[in-house]
């Protein structure tokens, strides 16, 4: 969708929501050693040098701290076939659920003959209910980060799971990946349809220690990945699920070696089998993070802008974590910016609300039409929002949700065009 402003950050909102309660520690690399996992290869003819390794962190100020994390070393260059795996397997995602995996990764500049350059290694990350999967359509959700393209993508999948050759491929989320900076990771897993396989995923995203993750990779409407067959062929929906998270590493080919650097870092693997979970479970900080036994506190966003006819509207990404409903406050104001001296004000905003798969939950024209303008009004008074005029065009919505992904959109009445603030608050229950 084409927007005039675009507020593309995934915000995190919770009210006293542990922060910790609900991930499963499955690595950390603390322990020095990778009884946890299996390091395999693809037969290629011949021995494979590449091997993993658990290092100091390549980040000085972690390796201060005497953090370990693993480090997977691409080995010579050998035939376009050859891949190397570290293959995990943390609390299964199963039929029936939905989960989030987290993880952290680095890439480091290196140095060839005193020039500084980015890091040519081909590294998927994803997850998978085969034991060593050997293609793309044997996984789940996959990020990869390639050297060809020079970006940072996501493959999302497969809509046919019996048809491994039914394949979507692979869409760019990021060019100039992140050099020489932990990222944090979250894999949100959804389950779509247990009798079809059908599951999506989303993946997000935060540079550095602090901030609020974004969501880089949105569901597509109708594209899907797929749960795969288990080793043993058992395709039943009941029993499938992910219980596989991989590393694969590919030396690409000797005419053009696509994994010459030794440069690929990972680090503390989390999991929670029940829902989307956007905290930080390192305890690193951040907007969606916080302290061990913390809670996070009330979450506020707004953007103003320009709204145009058309699909160039003004909308609002957000996300609610944890297990249990949140009330959110949400209000579009254009009339009532003329009080604070904003000239050509959008006259009559009109202000909808759509589920992550864009399924419409509620609209409003007119905030004081709303059958709960009452409690809007004592709402936005409780979250320190100014008050909008009785009768006036402004437009609130005042809801309920679950925890998910939404996405809030202003438009024009009558395809009107103007200035309009958008804004998004928690309440409390």
């Amino acid at each position: 969708m084409k927007t005039k402003v675009l507020l593309s950050a995934a915000l995190a909102l919770a009210s006293h929501i542990n922060a910790f309660a609900q991930w499963q520690k499955f690595e950390d690399f603390e322990g020095g050693n990778l009884n946890k996992w299996v390091f395999t290869q693809s037969d290629v003819g011949t021995t494979a040098d590449s091997k993993v390794a658990i290092v100091a962190d390549p980040d000085p100020a972690g390796a201060a701290k005497g953090n370990k994390v693993m480090l997977m070393y691409p080995g010579s260059p050998y035939p376009s076939d050859h891949r190397s795996r570290l293959i995990g397997r943390p609390p299964p995602i199963k039929y029936g659920t939905t989960g989030t995996l987290f993880y952290r990764w680095y890439t480091a500049t290196v140095s060839r003959n005193g020039v500084q350059s980015p890091p040519e290694i081909d590294m998927n990350v994803g997850m998978s209910a085969v034991d060593i999967p050997t293609q793309y359509a044997e996984s789940g959700p996959v990020t990869s980060y390639d050297v060809g393209s020079a970006e940072f993508r996501a493959y999302n999948g497969d809509p046919n799971p019996t048809n491994p050759a039914a394949v979507i491929g692979f869409q760019s989320i990021g060019t100039n990946r992140p050099n020489n900076v932990w990222v944090s990771q979250w894999f949100y897993v959804r389950n779509y349809s247990v009798v079809n396989q059908r599951q999506d995923y989303q993946v997000y995203i935060r540079v550095g220690d602090s901030g609020t993750p974004i969501l880089v990779f949105p569901l597509v409407p109708g594209e899907f990945g797929g749960f795969r067959a288990k080793p043993d062929g058992d395709l039943n929906p009941e029993a499938a699920h992910l219980d596989v998270f991989y590393f694969t590493n590919t030396a690409g080919n000797i005419a053009a070696p696509q994994a010459l650097d030794a440069a690929f870092f990972a680090d503390d693997v989390y999991i929670d089998q029940e829902g989307i979970n956007l905290t930080d479970p390192t305890g690193a900080g951040g907007a969606a993070g916080g302290s061990a036994g913390g809670s996070a506190g009330l979450v506020n966003i707004s953007t103003r802008g320009e709204v145009q006819a058309g699909d160039k509207a003004m909308i609002s990404g957000f996300v609610i974590t944890g297990r249990e409903p949140q009330k959110v406050l949400i209000r579009a104001a254009g009339p009532v910016l003329t009080r604070f001296g904003v000239a050509g004000a959008l006259s009559r905003p009109v202000l909808s609300l759509v589920s992550y798969n864009g399924t419409a939950i509620a609209e409003n024209t007119g905030w004081s039409t709303a059958s709960n303008a009452a409690d809007i009004a004592t709402a936005s008074a409780s979250v320190g929002a100014f008050s909008f005029p009785t009768g006036s065009a402004d437009s609130a919505l005042l809801v309920t949700l679950a925890p998910g992904v939404y996405t809030a959109r202003v438009t024009g009445a009558t395809a009107a065009t103007g200035i309009a603030l958008l804004e998004v608050y928690t309440v409390a229950k």
